[in-house]
């Protein structure tokens, strides 16, 4: 039996008992607060300000509940191994930076600086553009929540024996020594440190899994608490006769 079903057979009860009892939690909070809101805004009488105010939290609320459904369902086609991809020959530049831009707001609300660093522009791989950009938009956005205001993130993109080597990394609160090793595991996320934050603690684990269809691997790196953390993913660069499949890609590493 894989060593990767072992483990998942191995694990405490306790841990998927709690991670549903962390989604319902998360689920119920944006749809309180929205309900909340929608009762200030069929007040009479309501001034401006107020009802901008109100607006603005149910659309916020109902953005932060269509991520976690997203979140849910993904996981649900990673588990069924259901999760395909609709690949053709893309450059990762363009999708990094449409990542980005996506989050350049949330960047500029906490005075983040963001730097690109392209040493390389042959990086065409054969890769589904809205999962790759997906994978990197949760990195950035990630890397910027866990960043103190007035830090720094950074992507850097490189080429090296063949491969695309994407690295994003940031000056925040680091990953201690103890989680380092359950980064991409959505139970040990659940129980250890995502629940400071709002979030499932399922987009590290959606984008493992992505990453690993298109053939490549992600690794996390820190070095402890406060001393920032960095992510690198690398990707096979497309070459005469490779293709990506859903029939080539490793479904028993999904276990």
């Amino acid at each position: 039996m894989p060593e990767a079903v072992l483990r998942r057979l191995s694990e405490p009860r306790e841990s998927s008992d709690e991670f549903l009892a962390m989604v319902s939690h998360e689920l119920r909070t944006p749809i309180t607060a929205i309900l909340a809101w929608s009762e200030v805004l069929d007040r009479q009488y309501l001034n401006e300000a107020t009802a901008a105010k109100a607006v603005e939290a149910i659309r916020q609320s109902a953005q932060l509940q269509a991520q976690l459904v997203e979140d849910l369902i993904d996981y649900s086609r990673i588990t069924a191994h259901k999760l395909s991809l609709k690949c053709r020959t893309v450059s990762l530049q363009p999708i990094i930076k449409a990542a980005i831009d996506a989050v350049t707001p949330m960047a500029l609300k906490k005075l983040i600086e963001l730097e690109m660093d392209f040493v390389s522009s042959e990086n065409e791989i054969e890769g589904d553009v809205l999962r790759l950009q997906q994978v990197f938009s949760n990195l950035l956005s990630n890397a910027i929540k866990f960043t103190p205001t007035g830090g720094k993130v950074s992507v850097k993109l490189e080429t090296r024996d063949g491969n695309s080597i994407a690295t994003v990394s940031d000056t925040g609160e680091g990953i201690s020594a103890e989680f380092l090793p359950f980064i991409f595991d959505c139970y040990r996320q659940a129980n250890l440190e995502v629940d400071r934050h709002s979030g499932l603690g399922l987009g590290l684990t959606i984008a493992h899994h992505i990453v690993e269809l298109h053939g490549g691997t992600i690794h996390a790196y820190s070095e402890g608490k406060w001393q920032g953390s960095a992510f690198t993913i690398q990707l096979p660069q497309k070459h005469p006769g490779h293709k990506i499949s859903w029939s080539t890609a490793k479904l028993s590493d999904l276990w």
